[in-house]
């Protein structure tokens, strides 16, 4: 019958484990080594697995939900030291929220509503294990402000620099 002694088995090499990582490898390393290839596996499941696509489907259904996440104002002005409400700038707020939110304000290339771009968003998340946000100011919309979503694979993983006078420290 089995052995069931004391010892380490969980050190022993078998068919079972013999692909596991057992070095010693920082997080940070083990990442930067993989990062390419890991993507590349990711977003070919997206494209092809069908389990993969319901369940990408599923979290941005649940997790931005059919008509996004919201925003519910509780302005409110200060009287001596009492927060009195104030549901005519609660409603300012969420109106302009709501033309903000619109596809030809939103996103730079005002293809995609704030609903769509956090869907978006969310998927790059699971898939790509990143989402980068590009904030514009200065966009050509009422607002003077728009997103733009940064492809992960522009970045350059190579590059690493440790903080000096006026730059922060890059690290992968």
């Amino acid at each position: 019958g089995p052995s069931f002694g004391r010892g380490y088995g969980m050190g022993e090499t078998n068919r079972f484990n013999m692909d596991f990582f057992s070095g010693s490898e920082s997080a940070d390393q083990a990442i930067f080594s993989a990062i390419r290839v890991s993507r590349n596996r990711a977003r070919w499941r997206e494209q092809n697995h069908n389990l993969t696509r319901k369940f990408l489907i599923m979290v941005k259904t649940n997790v931005v939900g059919a008509k996004g996440i919201r925003l519910q104002s509780l302005a409110a002005d200060v009287r001596g030291s009492k927060l009195i409400p104030d549901e005519m700038d609660s409603r300012l707020i969420e109106e302009a929220h709501a033309v903000f939110s619109k596809a030809r304000n939103f996103s730079l290339d005002t293809r995609l509503n704030r609903r769509c771009f956090d869907q978006v968003g969310i998927q790059r998340v699971i898939v790509d294990g990143e989402c980068i946000i590009h904030k514009v100011r200065g966009a050509d919309n009422p607002f003077r402000f728009a997103n733009q979503m940064i492809d992960a694979e522009l970045l350059d993983h190579e590059l690493n620099r440790r903080a000096s006078d006026g730059s922060n420290e890059i690290r992968m």
